[in-house]
């Protein structure tokens, strides 16, 4: 929770919420749905990130 207080959280939530209402209305998912889709492409982009150092 300590980083609430250093990291401009809207900065980073409100276009994460853009994302997530973007794969809702392209793919007609629900908000479940399409957070997990996004938490899987930001998952993807971690290991994949990791896997080249």
């Amino acid at each position: 929770m300590t980083y609430k207080s250093k990291v401009d959280v809207k900065n980073y939530s409100v276009p994460l919420k853009d994302l997530i209402d973007d794969i809702k209305e392209k793919y007609d998912y629900c908000d479940r749905d399409a957070f997990l889709v996004l938490k899987d492409i930001l998952a993807q982009l971690w290991f994949g990130r990791k896997n080249k150092k």
